[in-house]
């Protein structure tokens, strides 16, 4: 049942990219995901295109989401509930030194 959310089974999806200042791609950084009702956070492993996904997310629930790469992390976004996209595009840019 911790599948179905609000609107019996409607949820939504948010996918991007990591990059780092350059716009260069980052395979394997950590891109968290952060439910601000539960506190309860997801994570995920970017591709060797950069590229994330998560998917089952609640349509009723903001979401922060933020990326970590050699110990430096980007900026959080926030994923609003008010945001009415099924699937939502956030790209994620980690200042990483040269």
């Amino acid at each position: 049942m911790a599948s179905l959310v609000a609107g019996w089974g409607a949820t939504r999806e948010v996918k991007g990219s990591v990059s780092d200042q350059n716009g260069k791609k980052l395979a394997r950084a950590v891109v968290y995901l952060k439910d601000t009702r539960t506190l309860m956070i997801r994570s995920y492993l970017s591709r060797k295109s950069g590229a994330y996904r998560f998917v089952g997310l609640n349509p009723d629930v903001d979401y922060e989401l933020y990326a970590r790469f050699r110990s430096v992390t980007s900026a959080t976004t926030l994923l609003s509930r008010f945001d009415s996209a099924k699937v939502a595009a956030i790209d994620l840019v980690v200042e990483v030194s040269q």
